[in-house]
């Protein structure tokens, strides 16, 4: 990009456009290793501005102009295609990118300063039940993810935590009995006296005893803030959610139906794919009725051996039998 064009209000991208794009990684870079953003929110960031240059080039061929109006074209194409976390955590990518730019001086006016994430509408009444593929599971786990966020992510997938219980507990509660590693937890409906265990399997422990690693052992939350603001302080719920978001879109998983909640429901679904019996997911989900565990079975088996395949008319073959 030559000098000119970088002057100009309006952004002109080209495919010779690699030395901006290499100044955004430098600072994004510089962001992670003040704790300011996650290595996830690095790789979503990233990937929102190639996101954004790939549909700016489909648009308008080899060069293109980025200005307010096309960018609203752009929040409309994600909307038409990605989930609304997805969206917003791309359309934060892109405002970030261009306040950066601005600040520096790169471009002498912002075109996403107005661009607004994408509105969530209605309640939801319950909890989305969408899970992982194991391929997407291993991806998610194999993500080269700061320590207390791997240690999250493993903790949800191996042993179907609640991320809000992995927030409320202390270093204390981690504890070995016998051989095994427990993590007690502040289950739902229950105070904090009254807290339930989880078995930390080997590859969970792998990933806590990292995070505990550079957390250190002083008492107190057991998942802790990195940014300047609340440093050290106990992760809020509002935190985890963006994290996730964050690593399931750098491990591209961007489907609808995905939440922090899935990682959860990825956990009792493998479970019971590989053998494990509708028991051992109640005991691992901790639910009071195995009604509550029954839908999980009944999501599994719905499309393992779905009923569709006994229907075939006259000489037809069943072919999903």
């Amino acid at each position: 990009m030559n000098a000119n064009a970088a002057s100009r209000d309006i952004l002109l991208l080209d495919k010779s456009g690699d030395g901006l794009f290499a100044a955004w990684e430098r600072y994004l870079d510089g962001m992670v290793s003040r704790q300011e953003y996650s290595a996830a929110t690095r790789t979503a960031y990233r990937n929102a501005i190639k996101q954004l240059w790939a549909w700016a080039e489909e648009q308008g061929g080899e060069m293109v102009s980025i200005d307010a109006e096309a960018l609203l074209r752009w929040k409309a194409h994600l909307v038409g295609s990605l989930t609304s976390a997805t969206s917003n955590l791309y359309i934060a990518g892109v405002r970030a990118f261009y306040a950066w730019a601005n600040a520096s001086g790169i471009f002498s006016a912002n075109p996403a300063a107005a661009l607004k994430s994408v509105k969530r509408h209605g309640i939801r009444k319950r909890h989305s039940r969408g899970w992982l593929s194991e391929e997407e599971a291993v991806r998610l786990l194999e993500l080269p993810l700061e320590p207390r966020d791997a240690a999250l992510i493993s903790l949800m997938l191996h042993t179907g935590a609640r991320g809000i219980e992995l927030l409320r507990a202390n270093l204390e509660d981690v504890r070995c009995e016998g051989s095994q590693c427990v993590l007690y937890v502040q289950g739902k409906g229950r105070t904090a006296g009254d807290k339930e265990p989880l078995v930390i399997t080997p590859a969970a422990q792998q990933a806590l005893d990292a995070w505990i690693r550079e957390r250190g052992n002083r008492p107190g939350p057991l998942f802790t803030s990195s940014s300047r603001a609340s440093m050290g302080k106990r992760l809020a719920p509002s935190s985890l959610r963006w994290l996730i978001r964050s690593a399931l879109l750098a491990a591209g998983i961007t489907r609808q139906g995905i939440s922090t909640h899935s990682l959860r429901h990825t956990a009792a679904t493998t479970l019971l794919r590989h053998g494990g019996s509708i028991r051992d997911a109640q005991s691992l989900l901790r639910h009071a009725s195995v009604e509550t565990t029954m839908i999980y079975a009944h999501e599994v088996d719905r499309l393992a051996a779905p009923p569709e395949r006994w229907i075939h008319y006259g000489k037809q073959e069943a072919v999903m039998r």
